[in-house]
């Protein structure tokens, strides 16, 4: 994680020192491979989300997180995705930026995952959905299944 371009997120005082048991279901992706799971499964010709067109008028839900509740904005993302903690997923921040984790970790740190002004992607393992978060708003899309890179 020391050499992972986001790791700061989960290993700086500033920020937030997560517990070395968390810390290790966090595991950063290396950017050939995270470029191309981008390019496979987010978008081949945009390096960042806010340039790729049409993304937030095809989704299949929609919803905002309070950052000013963090405790409430947790309950949102439990209720409106209904996932279990133990789902597989990968979190990108950009195409050379990504981790393998679980939807728990997400959950339990979402506000170091997710920054008020970030455009992020998830892709979960088995599941014919990807989420984007884009300023504190959340959308869901029907994906192909990711279950082959995760």
């Amino acid at each position: 994680m020391k050499n992972f371009q986001m790791g700061w997120r989960f290993t700086d005082k500033k920020y937030n020192l997560l517990p070395p048991d968390d810390l290790l279901k966090i595991e950063p992706i290396m950017e050939n491979d995270s470029e191309t799971i981008w390019h496979e499964y987010v978008s081949q010709n945009h390096g960042h989300l806010m340039l790729m067109k049409n993304r937030g008028n095809i989704y299949e839900k929609a919803f905002r997180v309070n950052w000013d509740d963090e405790k409430n904005g947790r309950k949102i993302l439990n209720d409106q995705l209904n996932m279990k903690h133990s789902k597989e997923l990968i979190f990108m921040w950009s195409p050379v930026a990504s981790v393998k984790t679980t939807w728990g970790i997400v959950i339990n740190y979402w506000t170091d995952f997710f920054y008020p002004d970030d455009d992020t992607v998830i892709l979960f393992k088995g599941e014919n959905i990807k989420l984007y978060y884009c300023e504190e708003n959340i959308f869901t899309y029907k994906a192909r299944d990711i279950i082959t890179i995760i």
